[in-house]
């Protein structure tokens, strides 16, 4: 993740939350969502009025990024294009780039390693190192390979956790699979982590006439 972080922040949400909460709650507030802009993982206090907006918050911040991701990969696939014909070739279609760009994301957690690549190699031709060429180039530590879909999706169900795989996956997709600014580790701990999160989530919702009249409030 670039390190200017930004987060959308309405003029017409913060309005109706800073007449719904005191200074100090605003603060607790602005603050996690700063630090889940971050990709990191807050978890809010005991207040039922700073868990309820924060809910709300959060889920918008995790769209906006998720949208800006689309824009930035959108961007990067019309580089390569470009790239491509001027090389006088012709370019793969979006979906067949997207899974190429995929493997070599599997390689390298750095999503400008990705551009750097694309930039010197029809992505046609990129594929894994055989254990013989990985020898060749020195030893190399073991790198964190990004998990699909049908992997989260079976160890959800191993722990029956209720956790959406998809929504999982496209979440730290957006964020390259960064924990806060540094790269994932353990994809199984943070499911565990999103797990922990959403259970205790699910605990707060237990005042549900409260988030409908904040729900209500943000409508304003």
């Amino acid at each position: 993740m670039a390190d200017n972080l930004y987060f959308p922040a309405y003029f017409s949400d913060w309005n109706a939350i800073r007449d719904a909460v005191t200074p100090e709650q605003g603060w607790t507030l602005f603050t996690l969502c700063l630090d889940y802009a971050a990709g990191e993982n807050p978890q809010p206090c005991g207040d039922p009025v700073i868990t309820a907006f924060y809910k709300l918050l959060s889920g918008g911040i995790a769209r906006s990024q998720l949208a800006q991701e689309e824009k930035n990969q959108k961007r990067r696939y019309a580089r390569y294009c470009g790239i491509t014909k001027e090389a006088g070739r012709e370019p793969l279609r979006f979906d067949e780039w997207a899974t190429q760009v995929d493997k070599c994301q599997q390689m390298s957690t750095d999503v400008d390693d990705v551009d750097n690549h694309n930039r010197n190699h029809n992505p046609i031709e990129i594929q894994s190192e055989s254990k013989s060429e990985s020898k060749e180039r020195g030893d190399k530590r073991l790198r964190f390979s990004p998990p699909s879909t049908k992997e989260v999706e079976l160890y959800c169900r191993e722990r029956n956790n209720g956790v959406d795989p998809q929504a999982f996956v496209d979440f730290y997709a957006s964020k390259g699979w960064k924990v806060g600014r540094e790269p994932m580790k353990d994809w199984q701990a943070a499911v565990r982590t999103w797990e922990r999160r959403q259970r205790e989530d699910g605990r707060d919702r237990g005042d549900g006439d409260q988030d409908q009249e904040i729900t209500g409030i943000l409508r304003l």
